[in-house]
């Protein structure tokens, strides 16, 4: 069963290919500007994806906590 810091864990390891673009560069296989468009369009999205999981997991917390004062 997946749990919400595996999906968490997964998402946040994403942020390591920022780094891994870095990594082409100083070995001479990508230039540094189109590395740093990649990296840009890469952080975005990052942020974009774990922005609605943080958004998710809000709404998932509240919705338990509305059940545990209900009951």
């Amino acid at each position: 069963m997946t749990r919400q810091f595996d999906l968490e864990q997964d998402i946040m390891g994403c942020w390591t290919m920022v780094d891994d673009l870095m990594v082409l560069v100083e070995t001479g296989r990508l230039d540094t500007e189109s590395a740093m468009a990649l990296a840009t369009i890469y952080q975005i999205k990052f942020e974009k994806t774990f922005s609605t999981f943080e958004a998710h997991m809000k709404e998932v917390y509240a919705e338990l906590q509305e059940k545990k004062d209900e009951g």
